[in-house]
């Protein structure tokens, strides 16, 4: 998909994006009860590769001198919205699975991380 898209910050956005639709599918799949536990954990998965290549091109983009200040700031409520879900879904999940999403919110803390070191 990034293929067709140039730019840093437009990338930044389509994997931005593409996380938020991964992370929608998870809930969904969880509390429709639908998903599996690999299908979810897989879904995670892929939202947080997302969500990793939305900041390492965020970050290209200020490396370039690009204004991403407005990207940044979505870029920041992320992972707030993020663990919203996963304590929802945490709350929500048989206790063998409840490790899935705790795991989740100790990736989202070190995300976030790395969205504070761009936005500084």
């Amino acid at each position: 998909i990034t293929f067709f898209t140039s730019g840093a910050l437009r990338k930044a956005d389509l994997y931005l994006n593409q996380a938020d639709k991964h992370m929608q599918a998870v809930y969904l799949m969880v509390m429709q009860k639908k998903g599996k536990k690999e299908l979810v954990e897989e879904t995670l998965q892929k939202a947080n590769s997302s969500f990793e290549q939305a900041i390492v091109k965020a970050n290209e983009a200020k490396q370039q001198g690009i204004n991403n200040s407005e990207f940044v700031k979505r870029l920041s409520v992320a992972p707030q919205k993020y663990r919203e879900i996963i304590t929802e879904l945490a709350l929500k999940a048989k206790k063998e699975d409840k490790h899935i999403f705790l795991n989740q919110r100790k990736k989202l803390d070190e995300m976030e991380k790395k969205v504070k070191q761009i936005s500084q």
